[in-house]
């Protein structure tokens, strides 16, 4: 067997090894001390592996909540057409639980404004606040 073979799997096997751990739940720092001892490495090369095994995972995730968002904006087109507004509404609450994307910081000057517009014909009490 080629050494480049070898190497693509031990590379393998390390990953299965890694996302089995992940997957029973293991501490991180669990991970790092039980596979710097079995592999004989520096805590660097396993969090190598935990990155790769993370963005694996998070390419996976990604793409199960775009499939699932798709399945949702069919449903809300379906339910809006049929003039089912709960139903649609609901969906949309359920689409709105997602927080995909970047988060991003937004920056408040702290300062509220409210206006208030009544149409005094409609009130015949005293109006002011």
């Amino acid at each position: 067997m080629a050494k480049y073979q070898k190497n693509e799997l031990d590379k393998s096997k390390r990953i299965k090894q890694v996302m089995d751990m992940m997957g029973k739940g293991m501490y991180m720092h669990e991970i790092v001390s039980t596979l710097m001892t079995q592999w004989e490495c520096s805590d660097r090369s396993v969090y190598k592996y935990i990155t790769i095994v993370r963005k694996m995972i998070s390419k996976e995730v990604n793409k199960d909540v775009n499939d699932l968002l798709n399945k949702f904006n069919t449903l809300y087109s379906i339910a809006v057409k049929r003039g089912d507004i709960k139903t649609a509404n609901q969906i949309l609450q359920n689409i709105g639980k997602f927080s995909v994307g970047e988060k991003q910081n937004i920056e408040h000057s702290g300062e509220l404004n409210i206006n208030i517009n009544i149409n005094e014909s409609k009130y015949s009490g005293n109006t002011d606040i």
